[in-house]
C-alpha cells in the first residue's frame, strides 16, 4: 500500500530478525518486490522495555476505556468524537492483532540476534543495510566492519531502556570513530528543528523523527503532519541563519559551537 501511495519517495524498510528465518525471508522478499531500496535492521528490542509512563498512564494499543479516559473525553469532546467516528486506531502492519504489541514481539522476534545475523541478512539482501539502535562506539565499530551502509544512533525514543545512552551525546564520538566508513544517522528526542540542527552540526548525515509528526497526525491528521514539518523546517532555517551558516557544510564547521 505504501509503495503505491508514495511511488516517488525514498523507501527504506524496517525489519526485525524473526525466530523463524523463513518469515524474515518472506518479509524481505515483499520489500524487494515493492521497490524498497534499503533494509533498516532494528537491534535494540531484544526484550520489550518496561515502559513506566505507559504503565502509569494506562496506555495500551489498542486503547482501553478507563475512568481517567472518560474524564479526558469530558475535557476534549470534539477530539474524541473525531476519534470514535473515524477508522479504528491500529498499526497498519498489525491489523487483526488485539493484544499488546509486546506479546506479539515476544512471539515473533528473535531476542538472540547478534552481529553474526547481519552476515545472514547480507546473504539474502543485495541492497543497502542500515542498523538501527546503536548506542555505543564499540557496537558502531563492530557493525561498520561488516560492510553495512549506515547506522542509526537510537535509544528507541527513550522507551526501551530508561538508563540508556542519549544518542545526541555520543554522536560526535561515533562520527569520529566510524564516520569515514558508514553514514551516521540519529533519532530519539528530535522534537524541533533546532534538535535536528544540533544533530546535523555534530556530524549526523540525517535525522529521523517519529513522535513529533505523530502528535501532528493525532491532532489534525495529514494537515497536522504538514504543520509539524513546516514548523520544524522554519526552526531549522532560522537556526541556520542565527548560527551564521549558509549551508550544511558551514553548519558542520560551526558544530563545535552549537550546544547539544
Amino acid at each position: 500500500e505504501l509503495a503505491v501511495a508514495v511511488p516517488d519517495s525514498r523507501r527504506w524498510f524496517q525489519v526485525y530478525i524473526m525466530k523463524n528465518r523463513s518469515d524474515s525471508l518472506a518479509v524481505i522478499k515483499q520489500a524487494e518486490d515493492n521497490g524498497f531500496e534499503a533494509l533498516v535492521l532494528t537491534v535494540d528490542t531484544a526484550a520489550t522495555g518496561l515502559r513506566y509512563r505507559d504503565n502509569r498512564n494506562g496506555l495500551t494499543v489498542p486503547p482501553k476505556i478507563r475512568i481517567n479516559t472518560v474524564l479526558a473525553i469530558a475535557r476534549k469532546p470534539i477530539w474524541w468524537l473525531n476519534l470514535f467516528t473515524t477508522g479504528k486506531l491500529e498499526f497498519a502492519a498489525f491489523r487483526g492483532w488485539d493484544k499488546p504489541l509486546s506479546q506479539l514481539a515476544a512471539l515473533i522476534f528473535d531476542p538472540s540476534t547478534t552481529v553474526e545475523d547481519i552476515d545472514w541478512l547480507r546473504s539474502v539482501w543485495k541492497g543497502p543495510i542500515i542498523i538501527k539502535g546503536i548506542q555505543n562506539v564499540e557496537d558502531a565499530k563492530a557493525v561498520a566492519k561488516l560492510g553495512v551502509q549506515g547506522i542509526i544512533l537510537s535509544n528507541h525514543g527513550g522507551r526501551q531502556f530508561d538508563r540508556g545512552q542519549i544518542p545526541l551525546e555520543i554522536l560526535p564520538e561515533v562520527v569520529k570513530a566510524v564516520g569515514n566508513e558508514v553514514e551516521v544517522y540519529i533519532d530519539g528526542g528530535i522534537m524541533s528543528g533546532l534538535d535536528a540542527l544540533g544533530a546535523i552540526a555534530l556530524g549526523a548525515k540525517a535525522v529521523f523523527i517519529g513522535r513529533a509528526y505523530l502528535y501532528g497526525a493525532m491532532a489534525n491528521g495529514e494537515a497536522g503532519v504538514e504543520q509539524v514539518i513546516e514548523i520544524m523546517r522554519r526552526e531549522f532555517e532560522n537556526g541556520m541563519a542565527l548560527s551564521g551558516a549558509a549551508n550544511i557544510a558551514e553548519l558542520r564547521i560551526n558544530g563545535a559551537r552549537i550546544r547539544n
